[in-house]
Order: structure tokens, then sequence, then C-alpha cells
């Protein structure tokens, strides 16, 4: 059957929903015809729409009211969401829109009138779109000669308008292809240049500033005249003879300005100053007024002005050839038609050969550039404009710029172009994927489990809140909510009750709890339950969670290591129908109930630690500790057998993890507070900044603050301030008397030495042996 083979995109209203829903019902009216439902009965086919409509749209159909016994037809249906959705309709801003399109740089006149068509069908013109439509083709078009000639016309429609356009546009590119002078003729005009000296303008009395150089402008004109005459008739035969297979080769004239032939508007020297007469818009080589500098002096200017060139102005790219089988080769779509490319990631600029620019379909004029190309070797290619071109490829749409160069070489895309086409991603090694050590088969593990890493992770089985047989259910008030963030705590409720986080609830229940709203980096908001009287009663497991002595015992002789990081770790674990009522709470907006274990109850990291180690019980060497799984391994080759072991794992059990956090085989990363690498366990600069910012303690309880920030990272100090405590119950803390061990502290942990891994044998008890040991270079005694 048809429908098995087709499908449509639920409806998402976006920034305006009533052009998205008018775009939805024309898809939709297109597949109901298309899986034949049209000839169905309105039942059947309200039931495919509303299956197919989405959520979001479905809780709307369901506020909808029809008339007491109406019959509901699909049509009624349809045009109830057209009333529903019609007045997010702006016709203000959409007639801002249109009048404001432009035809852009490289955008075909095709092009240009469907933009235009499409955005005036949301401004409601009415009888006159088609003179508004006709209005804004003459004013923004960018050809100034068809805007011209639309004009002039005394009756222009809009058919007439499209008509002319149309055929301005096909008429100027087959001029063009018929102008092109042949290879031919270009190698002859080439050999001509090179052999021969220049001839003079036709509209220059003045010789050019080539043949001015073949002998001083301060000889006299005897001199001269005596220089001349030792050019032979024959010479002077041949000069002029070539001179006409030149002009013969060439139907159009040169340009007054440069000296050289080129498309209206595309002179080099647009923009230049002369360095004859310092005068703008055209070469010395063509200047009419009398030289005022010598031959030799013109020399030493110019080498002196390809020195001081504008660095800025010179782009370097890499080989033009692609013999070698493992250039990154891609075709892209350019101005619609298809070009392979060479993505040169060393490349600073877009290279388009003039071939290939004369077989576009729709070209934009070329415009002069002073940028300079250049290989990596030294060679400079010969560029003849610049523009910008429309590229395509796997759903990206870019505005590049091109440097079009008359040279058979391979078109290249460089780094910038590579990015924004999506065709070349920039990868942190601290914070992601696969560090630069890592091999290709830690990359195809990626790609192989990436549905490890997208949706809701919910790991197999249920778990039941037990309290106390005497505890007194509690039910809070709603807390206020900010204004200013009412929607947003909206949305987060929506979104948590979609990935089934939470639902609503309308039954009574015993307990209901507050709820806490916490801002998270990212500017989202995290809704966490506040059950401050929920776990009073809670009876705990008492699981014993691992050390991290213990952890960071086991990394001993690891070279390679990975971080993974359990996403929304609490959301993992399932409740049973009792433990979710426990976790009712109440907001403005209503009740609702946690399905999963909500973060805030006391018996949560017990729980989740309990069953990482479960799932990971039959693998001695992963040792989870709450969200963070850490693989370790000496080898490269080793690690990609655990990694993939541990993403089988997860998996198989429905455990997500989060890619954001992700680190693959790096030779070091920050775990449990610590620095983990191959040499050791070193300090993390963070908590040793923490430290020593640390404000001063000015009483007791500032004091025992502080000793249990430090914890216990050298014995040598921290029991001094310990005894401290017996001797300040009453004493007054005065800036006199502030302690200044503090600063000890600070100042050892900046200069603490690298704590070697740990040599664990099996010779003996080392649970009961294992000594710390830190070595200190001053003098004084320790102990």
């Amino acid at each position: 059957m048809a429908h098995k083979f087709l499908n449509i995109e639920p409806f998402i209203p976006g920034d305006n929903p009533a052009e998205s829903w008018a775009d939805w019902r024309s898809s939709y009216e297109l597949f109901e015809t298309a899986v034949k439902y049209n000839k169905e009965d309105d039942e059947t086919r309200i039931a495919l729409l509303l299956s197919v409509i989405g959520k979001t749209s479905y809780k709307d159909y369901k506020t909808f009211i029809f008339a007491d016994g109406q019959t509901r037809t699909i049509k009624d249906v349809l045009d109830k969401f057209d009333d529903h959705y019609r007045p997010y309709k702006n016709t203000t801003l959409s007639t801002f829109v249109f009048n404001n399109i432009v035809q852009k740089q490289g955008q075909n006149f095709d092009a240009f009138v469907t933009e235009l068509k499409l955005q005036a069908d949301q401004c409601d013109f009415g009888s006159a779109y088609e003179r508004n439509v006709k209005d804004r083709i003459i004013q923004g078009m960018r050809d100034d000669v068809l805007r011209e000639r639309l004009l002039r016309e005394p009756q222009l429609t809009l058919a007439r308008a499209m008509e002319i356009g149309k055929s301005a546009e096909l008429s100027r590119m087959h001029s063009l292809a018929m102008a092109q002078p042949t290879s031919s003729q270009v190698d002859a005009i080439y050999h001509i240049n090179r052999k021969m000296p220049k001839y003079q303008h036709p509209k220059s009395n003045q010789p050019t500033s080539q043949h001015q150089g073949n002998y001083p402008q301060n000889h006299s004109s005897q001199q001269r005249g005596n220089y001349q005459q030792n050019h032979t008739s024959q010479q002077r035969g041949n000069y002029q003879q070539n001179q006409n297979k030149h002009i013969q080769h060439n139907s159009r004239r040169l340009c007054s300005r440069c000296g050289r032939q080129h498309q209206p508007r595309q002179c080099p020297a647009y923009g230049k100053t002369c360095n004859n007469c310092s005068m703008i818009n055209h070469f010395a080589s063509v200047c009419r007024q009398p030289r005022q500098q010598s031959s030799n002096k013109q020399q030493q200017h110019r080498v002196s002005a390809i020195n001081t060139q504008d660095v800025s102005n010179i782009a370097y790219i890499g080989a033009l050839s692609t013999s070698n089988e493992r250039d990154w080769l891609q075709q892209v779509q350019v101005n619609d038609y298809p070009v392979v490319f060479k993505l040169d990631t060393g490349a600073q600029v877009n290279v388009l050969t003039n071939t290939l620019f004369e077989c576009l379909p729709s070209k934009p004029i070329l415009q002069p550039t002073t940028i300079t190309v250049c290989t990596y070797s030294g060679d400079v290619l010969p560029v003849t404009g610049e523009c910008i071109l429309s590229c395509d490829v796997n759903d990206q749409h870019n505005q590049l710029k091109f440097v079009i160069v008359d040279l058979d070489v391979h078109p290249v895309l460089s780094a910038s172009a590579c990015v924004d086409l999506q065709l070349v991603q920039r990868i942190n090694p601290k914070n992601c994927s696969v560090n630069a050590i890592a091999s290709s088969k830690l990359q195809e593990v990626i790609e192989e489990y990436k549905d490890v890493f997208e949706g809701v992770g919910r790991l197999p089985g249920t778990h039941k809140i037990i309290i106390h047989d005497d505890a007194t259910p509690v039910i809070a008030a709603p807390r206020k909510i900010p204004l200013a963030l009412e929607q947003q705590v909206q949305d987060e409720l929506l979104r948590m009750e979609q990935n089934g986080i939470i639902e609503k609830v309308t039954k009574p229940t015993d307990w209901v709890n507050p709820v806490v709203i916490v801002p998270k980096k990212d500017n989202s908001l995290r809704i966490c339950l506040d059950p401050r009287h929920l776990n009073k009663v809670i009876k705990r497991q008492h699981y014993q969670i691992p050390s991290q002595d213990q952890l960071l015992a086991k990394l001993k002789g690891s070279r390679v290591f990975s971080l993974l990081d359990a996403k929304n770790a609490f959301y993992h674990i399932q409740l049973d129908d009792q433990s979710s009522d426990l976790c009712t709470f109440i907001t403005p907006f209503g009740r609702y109930r946690f399905l999963v274990m909500p973060f805030g109850l006391s018996c949560a990291p017990e729980v989740f630690q309990m069953a990482m180690d479960t799932l990971f019980e039959n693998h001695a060497d992963i040792n989870p500790y709450f969200d963070d799984i850490i693989i370790h391994s000496e080898t490269l080759n080793d690690h990609y057998e655990k990694l993939k072991t541990v993403l089988e794992v997860a998996r198989q059990n429905g455990l997500k993890i989060n890619k954001d956090k992700l680190q693959i085989a790096v030779p070091e990363l920050q775990y449990l507070g610590h620095i983990v690498s191959s040499s050791g366990l070193s300090p993390d600069p963070k908590k040793v900044r923490a430290i020593a910012d640390f404000p001063a303690p000015t009483n007791k309880q500032e004091l025992m603050r502080f000793l249990g920030l430090i914890h216990k990272p050298f014995e040598t100090i921290s029991p001094r301030l310990q005894r401290l405590l017996l001797r300040l119950q009453r004493y007054s803390f005065t800036l006199v008397h502030v302690p200044g061990k503090q600063l000890a502290v600070a100042d050892a942990l900046s200069r603490a030495p690298l704590t070697a891994n740990p040599v664990i044998t099996n010779d003996i008890d080392n649970t009961q042996l294992m000594v710390s040991v830190v070595v200190q270079a001053s003098q004084s005694k320790i102990a």
C-alpha cells in the first residue's frame, strides 16, 4: 500500500505560525491524496490528520468548540485550525519584508521573482498583487540597463516584465558565450604580448612606458632618433604585421585606461593611482601626461612597490593538481551548476577557473580585485576578478566569494568555506570526540554507537521508595515564580512531560512537595524537587559508595583515558506508581509527579550508584562513580576494546551518554578534583585557586568551613589549625589576631609536587600497609 512508504512531518508552528500552518496544510492535502485517504469517510480522515499533526497541535484541537450535535467533517476541523492560527498572521511585517527584498548577487532573475511572489502571498495584496510584485521587481533588480528598459514600457504588466527580464538574462549569457575568445586566440595574444614590444595606443600620441623603457628619456631627440633608426624596416614590418594579427584576433578595442581587453565595468585600473601623474583610474603605461621621472627611477620605484605590497592582499593556496587519490573532493552546486571542488583547509581563498565560470547558467558581473593568489611554492596565478556565488551542498546554502583565475586548474574551497558548508568540522580535543592520538577505530566506535548519545535514558526495572510507617504526609503550598521566568518554566514543564519525566496529576495525593527552579549554565532551567520533609522519613539503603582514593589508585600504569558522563543521571531510574505519588510537586500551573528519580531525594545517589555498579559488575576494570564512567588503559587498542564494551552495555540497558561532556582517548583529564595523566596525579589548578582566594576566617564557623575545604592534602598544616578550635571557643577575632596559616596551606598547595600513582602488589595486604608520602624540600622537620 502507498501509505506504508510515505510520511509527513508533524506540524511545528515556529516563529510564524500562520505561514507555517498554511504551508503544512497544503503539504498535508497532497499527502492525503497520495495515500488515497481523501476518498475515505470524514471520521477516518480526521483520525489520520490528528495522528500526524503532532502532540502540540493535538492539544490545541481538544480545546476547539464545535456546535452541539454537529457532525464534524475534515473541512470543519481544518477550518478550526485556520481560525486558531490566523491571529498570528502579521501582514504589516510581511509587507515590510516584501518591500526590502532585493536581487542578491549571483541570484538569477527567475529565483528573484519566485522569492518575491512567495513573500507577496503573505501580504494580502488582493487586486494589487501583480502591481506590487511588478514594482518590486523593477526596484530590487541589480541590472540598471534592464531597469531602464522596463521603465520605458508604456503599459507594463507583470507578465511582460517577467518576459523581458528572462529574455535579457538569456541574451546576456548568449552574448558572453559568443564573445569569449577561443584557446588558440588566447595563445596567440599571449605569445605576441611576450615577444613584441607594446604598440602605441590608438588614442594616445605618447609612447607607452614599456616602449620608453628601451632607451633613457634623458637622451636628446637626436639620440632617440638614432636609436629608432637602428630598427630596420624589416623589423618594423614584422612589428606591424604582428600588430595587425593581434588586432585581427581581437575585434574589440583596447581600454584607454589599462591598455587591455575586458568586459564592461571590469577594468583592473579602476580605483588605482597612476605612478606617472598620481591621478586615479588608469595605469602609467597608458598615461597621456609627459613622463616626470627617468626610466631608472621608475624601475627602482616598481621594485619598491613589489617589496612593500600589503600582505593582507596576498592569499595562499595549496597544490592545484589532483593526482593524489587521497585528495578530498566534493561536488557542490554553484549557481545550480555542479562543480567538483578540492577541499583545501590550508587555502585562504576560494578559487574557480574562468572556464567553469563561463559554464554557470547565471553569472554575476566580475568585480576588480586586489587579491594576489599564490601557491605555497611561490607561483602567482593570473586573476581575472572576483564575485559572489551561491553554493549548495548537503542541505547547506551559503553565499561565498570566489576568485576567478585564467588557468586550467582544479577548483578549490578554502578552510572557511568548508566550515560554512559543514564539509569540515573543527574539533576541540579537550571537550570532544577523539584526540589526535586516537586511531580511526575510535571514530568508528562513536559512529557505530551514536544511538547511545541520543534520546532519554531508562534503566531496566523500577525502584520503590520506602518510608517509615508512622510518617506524617506534608502538603506544601505552591511557591511564587518570577514573572520573567513563568513562560520558561511552563516550557520546561512541557518538555519534561513530553519526555516522560513527569506527568500531570489530577487525583488526590498524600504528599505534595514544593519545587526549586535552578538556572543552568546554558541559560535553561532545571526544575528540582524540594523534598525536605519527605527526606526525613525515607528509609535509606546505605549502599557503600566507593571512595575517591580507591578509584584513583586503580588508574596505575594507564596512559590513555576516556571519561563518559551519564546524561540526566537520576532520570534513568524509573519509579513505581506509589513512589511516583510520593514525588508529587505543586506549581502555579498545577500539580505534577515525577515518573523517574528526581534530583534532591536523599536516597537518589545511593540508588543510582548501586544501579551503575550492577551494570558493570562483570567488568572489574570499569568503575563508575555516580554519573562519571572513567575508562583507562595502557595501549590504544586495549582502550578501543574497553570503550566498545562500555557502550555496548549502555546500549543494552538503556543508558544514555552526554556527548557534550565526552572525552575520549586523551593523555590527561580532570577526574575527581585531580588532573589524571600517565605521570600520576596533580592538584586541579581550579581547586588550588579556590583555597588561595578563600576569605580569611573571622570566626569559628568560617575556620571550620576552611578546614573542610582543604580536607587533608597536607596533614602537617591542618592539625595545627584544628588544635586552635579548642582555644577559640571564646576568642575575639580581630584584625590583630587573624590566623595566618591559611596562606601557608594555599602556598603549599600551589607548589604541590606530582604524586605518582601507587605501586600495588599482590604479595601483601596493601589496604593495611598503604602509606601516602609527600616529600618536602625545606630544612625544617615535619615529624
